[in-house]
């Protein structure tokens, strides 16, 4: 451990373990003091994406040789909380915060051009992730930043006309949708989807937890020395793209969350989707980094009056730990989010969207346990709240 850091909080578990938070000028660390030993190592630090997964055990060395405590993660969480709310009113924290969320509102403010008409009919997959499309296909001089989301009538009501924010040559830019305002009134009418996911996602960036699952530490490391002085390392910036592409498409797909179900099996998920006179219907594969960082293969299946089941069953032998998912999701809401993934509702891509749509819940899993850990001092309300 490196003692040139400062502890800036540190509360007992109980008489044998505790747990703070260290920081030295940047990204807090969990301490982890095991306060039964009287020597030796008895202190480490972790990244706090440790908290994330619900499973997790620690275990510590007792005094006695081959002595050992175990705790279970919710033994652990109202301690992590407690600090957390303890650290949070730390002043380079609290600065460094809102600016997090300004950044993020430019991100899903940010628009991607189409000049080529036939872009708008046959939309290129890596456009796809944007909320507004720069839409030039009629006059290159002038156009609309076109709403690349299914709208509600208060959100289509802030819309200077039907065809989205008009503008000419002189403001064109990728800062000009954040100047016309539209993302904080947005943000106003809607809260729950426009700005919450900011403020979780902001908190979850600075306080060392994943990118929505990815490691994002080096980014992490960016944006606490973001005044100070430049970091040694090249940051991997795609870790911070493919966060605001979830975010997009969390955005996006915001009303699609709540039909969206999942269960876990340890093995043999189409064996038991057939036992619950489920019909397999066809078969794919979904490749590395679509939804997770292996190869997928993915069986759907179909019962009447059911919503269609796709187990997702991952092709790495490395993975032979990872739990097979099966998403239950609406046909119908199946048809909308292909619909709401196009600009004009007829070419439809079913893959894309059903990742998607998986993007959507897995990102919605994620700022929820973030949710649980920083809703005290952010602000924002958690599911069970």
């Amino acid at each position: 451990m490196d003692d040139k850091g400062e502890i800036i909080c540190l509360r007992p578990v109980d008489e044998k373990l505790s747990l703070g938070i260290w920081s030295k000028n940047g990204p807090p660390r969990l301490l982890i003091e095991n306060t039964a030993k009287k020597s030796g190592a008895r202190k480490k630090l972790i990244h706090l994406n440790w908290v994330e997964k619900e499973d997790r055990r620690l275990s510590i060395s007792g005094v006695k040789i081959n002595e050992s405590y175990n705790y279970e993660m919710r033994q652990l969480e109202p301690i992590i909380q407690s600090i957390l709310v303890e650290y949070s009113v730390y002043s380079r924290f609290k600065m460094f915060y809102w600016k997090t969320i300004t950044s993020l509102s430019n991100m899903i403010g940010t628009p991607t051009t189409v000049i080529n008409p036939a872009d708008i009919a046959f939309m290129p997959e890596i456009k796809r992730y944007y909320l507004w499309i720069c839409d030039l296909s009629k006059n290159r001089s002038e156009g609309f930043y076109r709403p690349f989301f299914p709208m509600t009538e208060a959100e289509r009501n802030l819309m200077p006309s039907p065809e989205g924010i008009p503008f000419t040559d002189e403001q064109k830019g990728s800062e000009y949708i954040v100047k016309t305002g539209i993302i904080r009134k947005l943000m106003d009418v809607n809260p729950t989807r426009w700005y919450r996911p900011l403020q979780i996602a902001a908190a979850a960036m600075l306080l060392s937890f994943s990118f929505c699952g990815e490691d994002g530490s080096e980014m992490t490391e960016l944006l606490w020395n973001v005044t100070d002085t430049p970091t040694s390392f090249k940051p991997d910036y795609s870790k911070m793209m493919k966060l605001g592409e979830r975010l997009n498409l969390y955005i996006r797909h915001f009303n699609a969350i709540k039909d969206i179900k999942c269960e876990y099996f340890d093995f043999d998920s189409v064996a038991e989707m057939q036992k619950r006179e489920y019909e397999r219907k066809r078969r794919f594969d979904i490749p590395v980094g679509a939804i997770g960082n292996n190869e997928y293969t993915v069986t759907v299946l179909e019962k009447d009056n059911e919503p269609t089941a796709f187990t997702c069953v991952s092709r790495s032998i490395a993975a032979n730990k990872e739990k097979e998912i099966v998403y239950h999701i609406p046909q119908d809401v199946l048809l909308k989010t292909q619909r709401d993934d196009t600009l004009d509702e007829v070419n439809l891509d079913e893959l894309f969207s059903l990742t998607s749509l998986i993007k959507v819940k897995q990102c919605h899993d994620w700022l929820e346990r973030i949710a649980f850990f920083v809703s005290a001092f952010t602000g924002v309300k958690t599911q069970n709240s």
